[in-house]
C-alpha cells in the first residue's frame, strides 16, 4: 500500500509512506500477534494468519446469509 495526500496549496499529490504488507501490522497489533516488520518469514506467517482470519469471517458471513434465506 502506498499513501499519498493532496496538497491544496500546491495543487499536487505528496507521497507519505508505503507498506509492503498494508494493514497486516494493524491486524497483528489488534490481535496481539508478534511480528518483525523486517523479517521475511515473520511477514509470511502474519500474511497467512490474516488470510485465514479473513477466510473465516467470509465463511461465517456466508453461513449467516444462507441460514437467513431459508
Amino acid at each position: 500500500g502506498i499513501d499519498f495526500i493532496y496538497d491544496d496549496d500546491e495543487k499536487s499529490w505528496k507521497y507519505l509512506e508505503e507498506h509492503e504488507y498494508p494493514m497486516f501490522y494493524s491486524f497483528a497489533e489488534k490481535y496481539h500477534i508478534d511480528y518483525d516488520s523486517k523479517d521475511y518469514d515473520s511477514n509470511k506467517i502474519l500474511d497467512m494468519q490474516v488470510r485465514l482470519y479473513a477466510l473465516s469471517l467470509y465463511m461465517q458471513k456466508k453461513e449467516e446469509i444462507k441460514s437467513n434465506s431459508r
